[in-house]
């Protein structure tokens, strides 16, 4: 090779490298542009709040669906929810940008979490991790706070009051929720007196039939009854209910007074789902190991006598049953929608109070001039886009508490205040 070669091929190679470093030095300055920076957490915020809506929305056809693309990509969100959520939280603490809508979109997030309850468990062994749900629980609540401590802080004076106190009364609702949450799995694992209760029951009604099929006369599986007036007696432990106090047998609520109840809003679907309920609550028993005195005759006859008293045409509402029954089943392991059953006064109000806070902060959000800010000085305003994030999530998030109370337990509860 000559000389001038060389020299060509040098110069070629400067000009290359010198290229390169100004792209890297534009990239990085593209990066560190305040929209930029902006336009990543976006991006970061509306993937988990999918993540989270895909989890909600989808959840409860995992019990009905064998496609294997649904199964898997729930078990994928399931898994990543809580490390990506904390992820954005604190890529949104750690940003030398602090947006004042930082703080909403940190407890939307924390609220959709907690309203995903489409699946709280994904198999049996998450039962039995109690000590997670708590850790995810405390975490949430310090992630939320330090963000939104670093907003007041940076902000200073510049942003309504009322904002903050909203944004300081939403995380303690959130989590007062996470703890529904964590109740009902712990509800799931360690019910053995509810299984107790109704194993004892069934025992000593184990000679008793169905003598009239129409009106279910005879028929004494448990649909409700009073737990706190139960006793455990030695040295059997047999379960004894309200022998105390006569007016409590009246809160004892099977299925033949389910049936004679002539209430109109008590309809054949409703009376059907109380019978899929109390199903549900001998089919549990067996999980938790205890004997089926009624599973061998009386079960047959039940189901060719009473369920299928009409022939081949009742055969519909026999899957049916059977379907709800296993629906039961699914959603007291794997969802916490039994919380609204058992704790259906404390789900009812708690959901009111957040849908109204989520919606005072729609206001909030279309009202206030928020500020996106770097230290002491204001950089802008927020975009629509930001806007448009914030109002999907509080939307969802207050849809999905309110829709919590139309399921199948809200419906027994129902029923029971109907009987009543």
């Amino acid at each position: 090779m000559s000389q001038d070669q060389a020299k060509g091929t040098f110069k070629a190679g400067g000009d290359w490298n010198t290229t390169l470093t100004n792209w890297s030095h534009d990239a990085k300055d593209f990066w560190k542009n305040p929209r930029v920076k902006i336009i990543r957490i976006e991006v970061l915020v509306s993937l988990v709040a999918g993540v989270l809506l895909f989890l909600a929305i989808f959840g409860s056809r995992r019990r009905r669906s064998k496609n294997g693309f649904l199964q898997k990509g729930l078990l994928v969100a399931y898994t990543l929810s809580f490390s990506l959520t904390t992820y954005i939280i604190g890529s949104m603490q750690s940003s030398d940008l602090k947006g004042e809508m930082y703080g909403i979109w940190a407890i939307s997030l924390l609220m959709l979490h907690c309203c995903t309850d489409s699946i709280t468990n994904y198999s049996l062994e998450d039962i039995r991790q109690r000590t997670r749900l708590e850790y995810q629980a405390f975490a949430y609540l310090i992630y939320s706070s330090l963000l939104l401590a670093t907003v007041i802080m940076d902000s200073g004076t510049k942003t309504l009051p009322n904002i903050y106190f909203f944004l300081t009364m939403i995380p303690a609702i959130a989590f007062a929720r996470y703890i529904h949450r964590l109740a009902v799995s712990c509800l799931a694992g360690y019910s053995w007196n509810l299984n107790k209760t109704v194993a004892d029951y069934m025992y000593d009604q184990q000679n008793g039939s169905v003598s009239d099929p129409p009106t279910m006369e005879g028929c004494h599986y448990l649909v409700d009854w009073p737990l706190s007036k139960s006793k455990f007696d030695a040295p059997t432990y047999a379960t004894q209910l309200a022998v105390e106090y006569p007016d409590e047998e009246d809160k004892v609520i099977h299925i033949g007074k389910i049936w004679r109840c002539q209430h109109k809003s008590l309809g054949p679907e409703l009376k059907d789902a109380c019978l899929s309920f109390s199903l549900f609550h001998l089919l549990r028993r067996r999980f938790f190991g205890f004997s089926c005195d009624e599973s061998k005759d009386r079960a047959r006859n039940f189901v060719l006598e009473v369920l299928l008293v009409n022939g081949a045409t009742d055969y519909k509402r026999v899957f049916k049953v059977i379907e709800v029954e296993l629906a039961y089943m699914f959603d007291f392991f794997f969802t916490k929608h039994a919380v609204t059953y058992y704790e259906s006064m404390a789900v009812t109000i708690w959901s009111l109070i957040s849908a109204i806070f989520i919606s005072v902060m729609v206001y909030i959000t279309l009202k206030a001039p928020l500020k996106i800010s770097q230290g002491e000085s204001s950089v802008m305003a927020n975009t629509t886009v930001d806007t448009v994030i914030t109002l999907v999530m509080l939307a969802s998030a207050a849809l999905l508490e309110l829709l919590q109370l139309c399921s199948f337990w809200a419906g027994i509860s129902l029923s029971e205040n109907k009987q009543d």
